[in-house]
Formats: C-alpha cells, sequence, structure tokens
C-alpha cells in the first residue's frame, strides 16, 4: 500500500529543511500525535558531504483496533519502533525507514520505506512538503485490514507533522 500527502508551508523549502533536521522538530511533533509518548534521538552522523543519518526510537501506547479488544489484557503498555532515516540537505530529501522493536521473525511480515521532500511552489512564495510511504503487510487473512487500519494512522501522523510546520512558521494550522 502508498500513502501520499502533500501540504503548502508557508515558509522557505531550505528553512523548513533545516527545522526538520533539527531536535526541536521531534519534540514539537511529540504533542501532535495521539498515541506518541516520545521521540528519542539515538544516534546521529554528518557524512563528508553533508547527508545527516540518524536514528530516532519511538514509544506510543499500544491500542489494538476494536476487532482485537479481547486480546487486550496480553498486550503491552507501549510499543517501540525505530525510525533511520537519512537526511540530505541538497536536495531536501529524507528517506526513512520504520523498524518496529519485534522479534526478527514477526519483521518478515513488515515492509516499509518512505520519502519526504520540501520543494518551492510554482509561485515561490511558499514551499511544498511531499512524504510518501510505500508499506507491506504480509499476514495471511489480516493484511487487507491492517493495512487500511496503517493507512489511517500513517495519514494522520502526515497531518501532524504538516501541521507543526506550519505552527512553527507562524501559518495557523
Amino acid at each position: 500500500m502508498n500513502v501520499e500527502h502533500r501540504a503548502t508551508i508557508a515558509a522557505d523549502p531550505d528553512a523548513i529543511f533545516a527545522f526538520i533536521q533539527s531536535p526541536e522538530y521531534h519534540r514539537a511533533l511529540v504533542p501532535h500525535l495521539r498515541l506518541v509518548e516520545a521521540i528519542e534521538p539515538l544516534s546521529e552522523e554528518v557524512a563528508d558531504d553533508g547527508t545527516l543519518s540518524r536514528v530516532a526510537r519511538y514509544t506510543a501506547r499500544a491500542e489494538l483496533p476494536r476487532f482485537l479488544k479481547r486480546f487486550e489484557d496480553k498486550a503491552p503498555e507501549f510499543v517501540y519502533w525505530e525510525e533511520r532515516s537519512r537526511l540530505n540537505p541538497t536536495t531536501r530529501e529524507l528517506r526513512y525507514e520504520i523498524v518496529p522493536e519485534m522479534p526478527e521473525n514477526w519483521r518478515s511480515y513488515y515492509s516499509n520505506e518512505g520519502t519526504l521532500r520540501v520543494e518551492a511552489d510554482a509561485a515561490g512564495n511558499a514551499s511544498v512538503v511531499m512524504q510518501n510511504l510505500e508499506f507491506n503487510v504480509s499476514v495471511p487473512g489480516l493484511s487487507l485490514f491492517i493495512g487500511k487500519a496503517l493507512r489511517t494512522e500513517i495519514t494522520n501522523i502526515f497531518e501532524a507533522q504538516a501541521a507543526v510546520l506550519r505552527e512553527h512558521f507562524g501559518e495557523k494550522a
């Protein structure tokens, strides 16, 4: 499945990308994400070409979909995942993957890769932030249902990210 999102932000593309690279971005994002309790930077490394590689760990309250509520007492209180990203300030592109903290053999049921790109809009007075996440859930009998639930959650995350950018650059969300 693929989820795409576009947001127009009244700010310079380089300023937007610089903010996304900063630790302040993750701090500002947490209150906008319904289930996320924390985003913790784990590592950050700048290559000679200026590309930034970083890993951030997300902590979120576990919330099961209605059809799985009967298993709620067996679910952990929190779930964790890493966002492993590579940010290129020259192209203003961020490429990432989400790696859930779960047994390795379970990870084979889920794959994803995403991009975020910032470009000047055609008029040159704002920027367009384009996001794309391609993901696959391979759980026999549940893939379609899980995929639809994830699509909704991913769209909400993309909208929260746009709201953070708008707030930071002085727009009303």
